[in-house]
């Protein structure tokens, strides 16, 4: 938790360096986003509400490198923290080759959600709070196309550091994600505003010693983002 304030610190503090200085895909551009997403195990959808999404961003697209930096929380329940919420940073590179993008990146996540447990003891049935803390720290390659007014990328998880507790690790982690943004116009203020979509999957290994089964797990959400 203390890296991820210590890179949130950082990425505001580079925000307003470079606000005044750049204009919209010029040597930066700062941005922000908002957005809600669901999330769900094969065909079953796990929750009915929404979670929300906001964050906060710098993007240098040049001729020949398409470089990101961003600091993204998301909250369980639309903007509620009542539920758990994860804190995200991460940064990409991506070589331009004509329309084609290659490169990749690495993010640093830290997600707290919190579960409850019913047991029965002597004096009677007990339910208990836990709270589950998941770290990450990985890289990911991706490759992607730049059209003038559409940009999708698509990037698998490589492996790296993982931590979490109360629960059981996931087992042979295999995740991989896709990003697009739409961008609505040049001129105005339609320069300035993108609608994105995101889909993300991942799947482990899951069951007992006699039945090992792979479960896959997907999010999938959109929103808007603000270009300066």
């Amino acid at each position: 938790m203390k890296f991820l304030t210590l890179a949130l610190t950082v990425l505001v503090a580079a925000l307003a360096l470079t606000a005044p200085a750049h204009a919209q895909n010029g040597a930066f551009a700062p941005y922000g986003t908002i957005g809600i997403t669901g999330s769900g195990t094969g065909s079953v959808l796990n929750s009915t509400t929404p979670s929300g999404n906001a964050g906060i961003g710098i993007e240098s697209s040049t001729k020949h490198l398409l470089l990101d930096v961003n600091y993204t929380a998301t909250f369980a329940n639309g903007f509620s923290t009542g539920s758990g919420y994860t804190g995200q940073v991460t940064g990409s590179g991506y070589l331009k080759l004509g329309k084609l993008l290659v490169g990749g990146g690495a993010f640093y996540s830290n997600q707290v959600t919190g579960f409850t447990t019913v047991q029965q003891l002597e004096e009677g049935t007990k339910t208990f709070f836990q709270t589950v803390n998941v770290s990450q720290a990985r890289p990911f390659v991706g490759v992607g196309l730049q059209f003038s007014h559409d940009r999708i990328i698509g990037n698998y998880i490589l492996p790296g550091g993982f931590s979490i507790t109360n629960i059981n690790p996931p087992v042979a982690d295999r995740s991989f994600n896709v990003t697009n943004e739409i961008f609505l116009g040049t001129k105005g203020i339609r320069k300035h505003i993108r609608f994105t979509q995101n889909l993300a999957f991942s799947s482990n290994l899951t069951g007992s010693t006699t039945t090992i089964l792979r479960a896959t797990t997907w999010v999938g959400g959109g929103g808007l983002k603000f270009v300066l």
